[in-house]
């Protein structure tokens, strides 16, 4: 997701957002007379800006439910009267949809503007990560090889990074990852991606230093696992031994390093641990498989049942007991979009959202369905174990 732009805000709680949450309801915090959006005043364009200040707000504050009510709110009375505000309500609104899972919302959004609106980094990015998430690479690519020769953002270079690297165009990639680690130096992923990319470019001894000096700042099992591979590559059988037992021990069924710590033990002459890694890789393989089936099947469900909650349900939770947090996320919005009253799948995202480290969004969750049910105990018992963690932090 492409960073929020920066404005200026006041401060948000998520108290402060009405309990019903309706467009109707948001709507009536400032009035807005009719005549207004032919021919707007000074206040009335001031009271427009500051419900688009209080959308930003809620949208910083993760309640993006609170935020796309209140943009839609000023978008009906800014989009005739006001260009600016109506860009930056298109804009708003595409973030929203991007972040709720939605790129095909995002991209209409964006392309209702003017081409003059759409000229500008910002909605050249916004449009640019809407194509990606589409499938629509070349599009994307394109716009993203423009911003990217204009420094234009770190977000934006590793995003073409990332459609680089997964088309095998990795010396182009790694240019791409160049900019993003000049733009942002020390960013993670732009970082793991540079390594993944010397490892296919054969560039062993800058993965090994590059990585060593990663791992200094941030310890994690990903890091480990692509050094292993990259000193197995230079024969040092011992430390990628080292390395991958490191991965195995913090995450068990990691399946790539399963794989390559069998092929250092047959390169190391043990043939009994080397025969009882790679069955212990087959049989990860097989219920990685058997994901990968079960994961096809829903989407194809969730495609030929676009308005089953029941069906976007399913794929939620089976994506967020399978790992995949990202499309947990977007199929639990999906469910909501069609009934904001499905507690089970408001439950599966506060539980995503606390699956990728977005706690305070997870604990707005967690909150709404106590304003909607006091007595929900699982939500009570997992916003007190989400306070008492941070309390201890």
């Amino acid at each position: 997701m492409l960073a929020c732009v920066g404005v200026g805000l006041p401060a948000y709680s998520p108290a402060d957002a009405p309990a019903s949450e309706s467009a109707g309801a948001q709507s009536d915090a400032i009035a807005t007379p009719s005549d207004a959006i032919a021919t707007p005043s000074g206040k009335d364009e001031a009271a427009l800006r500051a419900r688009l200040d209080n959308a930003w707000s809620a949208f910083e504050a993760g309640d993006l439910e609170a935020a796309r009510d209140r943009v839609d709110g000023v978008a009906s009375g800014a989009f005739s009267a006001i260009p600016e505000l109506a860009d930056e309500c298109a804009a708003l609104g595409a973030m929203i949809a991007l972040r709720m899972g939605d790129a095909q919302t995002a991209f209409n959004a964006l392309a209702d503007r003017p081409e003059s609106s759409r000229v500008t980094r910002r909605f050249r990015e916004l449009e640019a990560e809407a194509l990606a998430t589409l499938g629509r690479t070349d599009a994307a690519t394109a716009l993203l090889e423009a911003l990217v020769g204009e420094r234009a953002s770190a977000g934006a270079a590793l995003r073409l990074a990332t459609l680089r690297f997964e088309i095998g165009e990795h010396r182009a990639a790694l240019r791409a990852l160049e900019i993003a680690l000049e733009i942002a130096p020390g960013d993670y992923y732009a970082e793991v991606l540079r390594a993944r990319c010397r490892l296919e470019l054969g560039e062993t001894a800058a993965a090994i230093r590059e990585l060593r000096a990663l791992l200094a700042r941030a310890d994690t099992p990903e890091a480990h696992y692509l050094l292993g591979r990259a000193l197995e590559q230079e024969q040092d059988l011992a430390g990628a031994r080292r390395e991958l037992v490191r991965v195995l021990d913090a995450e068990p069924d990691y399946l790539e390093a399963v794989f390559a710590l069998a092929r250092v033990a047959r390169a190391s002459g043990e043939i009994d641990d080397a025969r009882r890694l790679f069955e212990r890789y087959r049989v990860l393989q097989r219920a990685d498989w058997e994901r990968l089936r079960r994961g096809t099947a829903l989407e194809q469900e969730c495609a030929r049942r676009p308005r089953d909650v029941t069906i976007w349900l399913e794929a939620a939770r089976f994506r967020l007991e399978t790992g995949d947090p990202d499309a947990a996320i977007a199929a639990a919005w999906h469910a909501l979009a069609l009934d904001p009253r499905a507690d089970p799948a408001r439950l599966v995202l506060a539980r995503a959202l606390r699956a990728q480290g977005r706690f305070a969004e997870a604990a707005l969750h967690l909150q709404k369905l106590l304003r909607a049910d006091p007595t929900h105990a699982d939500a009570d018992r997992e916003l007190r174990e989400l306070i008492e963690r941070h309390a201890k932090g």
